[in-house]
């Protein structure tokens, strides 16, 4: 009797080929991702943050804003080729509590 595959497992086989590959990948791909993080964080600081004024607290959802302005920074950091990409979803805000 032979054991059934899920599509992914047909297609990604468990190959010397395949599982080297994604060895390589472990071993740079972090590093890698979080280069691109730090570089997204000095690019959106460089050119939002330091050309004006600080956030504050007072500013309605601000953590979400933030991590909205600044998704396409770290999305610009990232290698071309990289076998990853950053998916952002914007939140729709018309049902946020007021304050």
């Amino acid at each position: 009797m032979t054991k059934r595959q899920s599509y992914s497992q047909e297609v990604f086989p468990d190959t010397f080929e395949f599982t080297s590959r994604l060895d390589e990948l472990a071993a740079s791909g972090l590093r890698t991702l979080l280069g691109a993080v730090w570089q997204g964080f000095d690019s959106f600081k460089a050119a939002v943050l330091d050309r004006n004024l600080p956030p504050s607290r007072s500013h309605l959802d601000l953590e979400r804003d933030l991590t909205e302005m600044l998704y396409p920074h770290i999305n610009r950091a990232i290698p071309p080729g990289a076998p990853y990409y950053l998916q952002h979803e914007k939140k729709e805000r018309e049902a946020a509590k007021s304050t």
